[in-house]
């Protein structure tokens, strides 16, 4: 991936200003453990970028430049061989804010940036938490394709096995075209909210249960997506393989970050 005079020296997202708060919390915590910033963009301003105006339902935060995004990225610039090395430190990146019980819960494409030395490192943190600062769990009660079905345990709903909720999980996107072919069975999903209730009587315990697998599923449907992008070849069946071990419905069977970062490491070490 080259680069010429004219790669801009700052990366503008816009946000809600909730998040955008959120985020400049949120990243005080991340520079503990990431001071060099080699797995994220730190330290965001709030700015206007130029031709832009103020909006009373959007921040704008401007972070040093970090790349193109992944869902704005030409995926002919670069080898597949090449890309899959340098996206290793996306799943070192977990296993490090792991440790600080830190999850990013807005792992995507559009919040992941590669630079022109095929250097990956995350932003936008607005969506993030951890257990000594959990997010307003209500927000889990949005259906939302990147977060596995156990999160709707960490709201107030009444009937975590309603139908209507089921069927508008098993429709987003992802499950279109993934769900089919998961052995995993709604009937399993409900089994499994029913293993997370019995096992964690403790809120605190129930909660870091469930939010140290929900990057790992995050990135696991990143990684399907990425698989489409880019050309991998004959690693496409083992990477498939280790993302559908990620996304699963089953918490407990879930990889862990540390596990999922071994075997992606396994995966790619010859190429």
């Amino acid at each position: 991936m080259g680069t010429d005079n004219s790669t801009p020296l700052f990366y503008h997202k816009k946000l809600d200003p909730e998040h955008a708060e959120c985020e400049q919390i949120m990243v005080s915590l991340i520079d503990a453990v990431d001071p060099k910033e080699d797995y994220h963009i730190g330290h965001p301003e709030v700015t206007l970028p130029p031709g832009t105006c103020c909006s009373d339902t959007q921040t704008t935060l401007t972070y040093r430049y970090g790349g193109t995004s992944l869902i704005d990225m030409d995926y002919a610039s670069v080898t597949p061989e090449d890309f899959l090395r340098g996206f290793a430190n996306i799943f070192r990146a977990i296993v490090e804010f792991s440790k600080i019980d830190f999850y990013h819960l807005d792992i995507k494409l559009s919040n992941i940036l590669v630079d022109e030395y095929i250097h990956f490192r995350m932003i936008d943190f607005g969506i993030s938490a951890s257990v000594e600062y959990p997010i307003q769990e209500t927000i889990f009660l949005q259906r939302y394709e990147l977060w596995p079905y156990e999160t709707i345990l960490l709201t107030d709903c009444d009937n975590y096995f309603s139908d209507d909720l089921f069927k508008e999980y098993i429709t987003l996107p992802y499950f279109r075209s993934v769900f089919p072919k998961i052995k995993n069975s709604v009937n399993d999903i409900k089994l499994n909210l029913i293993s997370l209730k019995q096992k964690y009587k403790d809120r605190r315990a129930l909660r870091l249960a469930i939010y140290e697998k929900i990057d790992v599923y995050s990135l696991g449907i990143t990684l399907i997506t990425i698989i489409q992008k880019l050309h991998v070849g004959a690693l496409k069946k083992n990477l498939y393989s280790l993302a559908l071990k990620m996304a699963n419905f089953d918490t407990v069977k879930r990889l862990t970050a540390v596990q999922a970062y071994h075997e992606y490491m396994k995966i790619i070490h010859d190429i």
